[in-house]
This record gives C-alpha cells, sequence and structure tokens, in this order.
C-alpha cells in the first residue's frame, strides 16, 4: 500500500504542470487558451514550475506585474492565487507590494483593515514580510496593525529592522519605543536600534550595554566588551569562544546555550544546528526548540525509498492521534458553532425558508481544515444574478478560484469544480443527498481517484525533475486514497442541528448548516475512525 502511496504521490505534486520551461511569473498559453503562474520553487523541488490558474478568462486576461498582481473581467490575482473582495474594473497597483480598489487597499493581496483606498500614500514596503502606509494620518503597519505618530509629516521608516520615527518619537512595529531619543536614534542591527544613550532591543532597553561597545552577533544575540546578551538581557555567558548558530541556539567553549540559558548535557564540541534552527543535535542528543528529544535511528541499510515510507508511517501515526483527538472533542465544538451561529441553524422544518437573496453580496465566511495539512478555503459571495448565487472559493493553496453555484433556495447547481490538479485544495462536495431525510439513491462520486493518478504519473514526460518529497503533498495523497469517500446511496437523520449521511458500509458524516443552508461544520469517520473534520472559522466580534 505505501509503495503506491509514494507512486500516487509522484503523480500528484506534477498533475496539471509544465516543468520544462524555466518560466517565472504568468504565462498565457494561446495554443491551449490557458493562463499560467511560474513559482520560482515547485511542490516537488522543482526549479521552476508553471500550474495552470483555475477560471481564468485569457480573453481579458491583463497582467499588472508579471510576479505579482493580474486580473481579468471577473477576479484579481496576486501570485497566481485570487484575491477575495478585489474588484478588476478599479484594482489598481500602488507599489511593489500595495494595491487598491474602489472598496479596499491591499497588502500582499490581504487587506489592510481600515485604510481608505481615495486617501493612501506608500511609506515604505522594502520587505515582503511587512510594509508602511499612510491613510487619514494614520499609519498603517502589514494588514491589522495601525498606529498614530507623534508627528506624521516627518514619519520615516529605518533601513535596518523594525524601527520607525518622527521628530518626536520611536517605533518599533508600531510600538513606542519610551524613553528613546528621537533625534539621535538610529537602527543598528534587525531587532535592535540606539540612541545617542542608550541600546534597545524592540522596544526595550537594554541596561548595562554601552552604545560605543555595541556588536551585533546574530538576530537574537549582542555583545560588548566583557558581556553577551540575549535579547535585552544581559547572561552570565563568558565571551570566550562565542559563536552563534540558527535559532536561539549558541554555544562557547563551555556550554551550549538556548535563549541565553545553559542546555543542560549538550556538548558544545559536537553541537549542530539545522532545520534553520528548530532542531539540533550533538554526538548523544537530539533537541527540539531547546528540549531534549529522541533522535531518530537511522538505518543506513534502508534504501531512501523505505526511509520515505517510514516518514509515511509516522506521519500516520501523528495524524491519528490529531483526528482522534479532533473527534473527542466534537461534541464541543458542535456546541460552540450553535452558540457562534445563536442557534440559528438549518433544520428539516427550515430547509424551504432558505433564501440566498436576502445575503449581501460579499458575504464571507472561512473554512477550515483541521488536519496537519492546514488548509483553508474563504468562500465569498460574487453575485446573485437570476436567482443564481455565485460563489468564489479562494485558497493558498490554488492557483486562481473555484466557483460555486446555488439556485435562490439553496440547491448545489455546481460544485466547486474539482480538477485533478486541485484536488489537494478542497475536498468538499456537500451538496448531494442533503436537506432531505430517510434514503437517498444518488451517488457522490470519489473527487479523485487511484487509476486517475496513476495513469497521470504515466503520462507525464520522463525528463520531468521528480524533487523531494513534501509533507503537504504526503498529507493530502494519504487524504485522498486513503479516505476517499465511497459514494451512495445514503440514509440521512437529523437531530439538533447536526445532519448523519450513512453509507451502505456503515461510514459516517456529521455536517451543520447555517439557516442558509451553507456548511458550518463536516466531520467524516471510515470504519469507525475519524478521517476529515472541517469547520466554519467565526471571527471575534
Amino acid at each position: 500500500m505505501t509503495n503506491r502511496l509514494l507512486l500516487l504521490l509522484t503523480a500528484l505534486m506534477l498533475v496539471g504542470c509544465n516543468t520544462t520551461a524555466p518560466e517565472r511569473g504568468y504565462i498565457v498559453n494561446t495554443k491551449t487558451n490557458q493562463v499560467l503562474y511560474g513559482d520560482r520553487i515547485g511542490p516537488g523541488g522543482q526549479t521552476s514550475v508553471t500550474r495552470s490558474l483555475n477560471n481564468v478568462d485569457p480573453a481579458t486576461f491583463e497582467v499588472i506585474d508579471r510576479f505579482g498582481y493580474a486580473k481579468d473581467k471577473h477576479l484579481v490575482f496576486k501570485s497566481g492565487g485570487s484575491i477575495p473582495f478585489a474588484d478588476p474594473a478599479t484594482f489598481r497597483k500602488l507599489s511593489q507590494y500595495y494595491a487598491a480598489d474602489k472598496r479596499y487597499v491591499y497588502f500582499k493581496g490581504e487587506i489592510v483593515r481600515g485604510a481608505n483606498p481615495d486617501n493612501v500614500q506608500v511609506i515604505d514596503d522594502k520587505w515582503s514580510y511587512r510594509g508602511y502606509l499612510l491613510s487619514d494620518n494614520k499609519v498603517y503597519l502589514g494588514t491589522d496593525k495601525v498606529f498614530t505618530p507623534c508627528d506624521i509629516d516627518t514619519f520615516k521608516v529605518f533601513d535596518v529592522g523594525g524601527f520607525a520615527k518622527d521628530r518626536e518619537c520611536v517605533f518599533f512595529e508600531g510600538e513606542r519605543v519610551t524613553g528613546a531619543s528621537a533625534k539621535s536614534f538610529r537602527g543598528l542591527y534587525i531587532d535592535y536600534g540606539a540612541d545617542h544613550q542608550h541600546v534597545y532591543y524592540q522596544t526595550k532597553r537594554v541596561k548595562g550595554l554601552n552604545v560605543k561597545d555595541f556588536r551585533k552577533l546574530s538576530a537574537e544575540y549582542a555583545k560588548d566588551k566583557k558581556h553577551i546578551y540575549f535579547h535585552e538581557q544581559l547572561t552570565t555567558i563568558s565571551p570566550e569562544g562565542f559563536k552563534t548558530f540558527d535559532g536561539a541556539y549558541a554555544k562557547n567553549d563551555q556550554h551550549v546555550f538556548y535563549q541565553g540559558n545553559i542546555l543542560q548535557g549538550a556538548d558544545p564540541d559536537t553541537f549542530r544546528v539545522y532545520y534553520f534552527g528548530v532542531m539540533a543535535k550533538d554526538k548523544s542528543y537530539c533537541y527540539h526548540k531547546g528540549k531534549r528529544t529522541e533522535c531518530e535511528k537511522k538505518d543506513e541499510s534502508l534504501s531512501q525509498q523505505e526511509r520515505q515510507e517510514n516518514g509515511l508511517k509516522r506521519f500516520l501515526e501523528i495524524q491519528n492521534k490529531s483526528l482522534a483527538k479532533n473527534a473527542k472533542e466534537l461534541p464541543a465544538r458542535i456546541r460552540d458553532l450553535k452558540l457562534a451561529l445563536n442557534h440559528r441553524y438549518l433544520t428539516p422544518d427550515n430547509v424551504n425558508d432558505i433564501d440566498l437573496s436576502k445575503l449581501p453580496i460579499g458575504f464571507h465566511f472561512r473554512w477550515i481544515d483541521t488536519s496537519l495539512a492546514d488548509r483553508s478555503v474563504m468562500y465569498e459571495l460574487r453575485s446573485m444574478e437570476n436567482d443564481i448565487a455565485t460563489f468564489a472559493l479562494h485558497s493558498n493553496n490554488l492557483r486562481g478560484a473555484l466557483f460555486e453555484k446555488r439556485s435562490r433556495d439553496g440547491k448545489v447547481l455546481s460544485d466547486s469544480e474539482m480538477k485533478l490538479s486541485a484536488a489537494f485544495s478542497y475536498q468538499y462536495t456537500p451538496g448531494k443527498c442533503l436537506y432531505k431525510l430517510g434514503k437517498c439513491e444518488q451517488e457522490i462520486t470519489p473527487l479523485v481517484t487511484a487509476d486517475a493518478l496513476t495513469n497521470s504519473l504515466l503520462q507525464l514526460s520522463p525528463e520531468n525533475p521528480q524533487g523531494k518529497l513534501y509533507l503537504n503533498e504526503q498529507i493530502e495523497l494519504v487524504k485522498l486514497q486513503q479516505h476517499a469517500p465511497t459514494g451512495g446511496p445514503y440514509h440521512i437523520s437529523y437531530d439538533d442541528g447536526v445532519w448523519t449521511r450513512i453509507d451502505e458500509r456503515g461510514d459516517k458524516e456529521l455536517f451543520m448548516f447555517d439557516e442558509f443552508g451553507l456548511p458550518v461544520l463536516h466531520f467524516r469517520e471510515q470504519d469507525g475512525q475519524p478521517v476529515d473534520l472541517w469547520y466554519r472559522k467565526f471571527e471575534p466580534k
């Protein structure tokens, strides 16, 4: 079984990809009438991979920025993915990462909450992880932080780290640095800055560290002539032979340290760090974020494929434990969802009252997968025309967007247009055999079959590099191959807000819907074991 999983996994990674063209950015293929977006690194480790955008209109497609924004008559895109709520007719680029339309300002495709698109000025967006924007005399940092400088006319951002200042005040990522002199303040290194008297780590003063003696060591550590500092804290570490690693690890001739404290039992002579500072090991032990863990015993006699098979087995064990925990917490989750809905959920008595025309255009919610895949889908009501509601389904895992059409009374007219290349992004097909009690003869076709994946692999060019296997693809393959729905007929029952669908094998699914018949929860089990749990994420009020 595991051998086939690995074969199918490779197919899933490469299906829908064109790895032969070393392209990045948007590409319009006039022969196939497709729009593609090329990534620098593909999901299988390829140096370049292009994927087709779902539901794009090639005739009206317009590239705004080859490696960033684009649009057609229906949607706006950022790096190939669709942007929820964006209006193509009024969408405009402001800078490398900022854009706006008639309703919103966007940073890297995410809404800058509260910013006024009619009064906006980009202050700084040199770094992809943050940007500064001026709107209505307020400064917006990224997408969700806003603050008011002491003197807006003199506000500026430092090239180094997260510091900014005006003629009166100093800020670190929007927070006031109390006591710092704005006149003499300067950035030193990443999270360290200084005025004429003191050194600061973020918003905190580093007591005892002389400005003239400051020496940067890493993002976590600094020193002067006699001492080592971790963040703003003075440590007792001897500078003799001191060396830093990625993360918060460091060592000297006597000890290994994590976050400025001795890592008991660690051997400095053989200590090394990997996975960007998350993991570490020495001759005797392994460490994860500063805590000693069991080292994986590597059998040199195993082949690469056997090691990958063992990795899949370990993942399955972790995944099954996570799903079992979610199943145990399911009653509490159902209770919380009912409260979030104010007990206005779908019942057999109010199915005939569904009226999607009562929803405002732009109505939306986020649909979350609780597995280790960490997937999410944004439902957005795009239009209501001729008594047909069209929902766009946006996901970071997807190129373009999927669409779901429903009649005014809630019946699903077209599912989310599942395609093999997008199967790992979204696999929820709730619209069949629901809203009715008793037996339903209608069958549900699995989203993707093992044969389809295998055939896709056989059709690939032998020149395609397969690259290394990534965790997300392993997760999705396990879900699609081991836990694919078997199809109908089904028996439907209802009890206190929860709809239950059971197939002929006895496999069970639980659903909750809001009063409009839109999904709130979907739990699925096979052979008595939980295999899937999606739920609606309610934002705090």
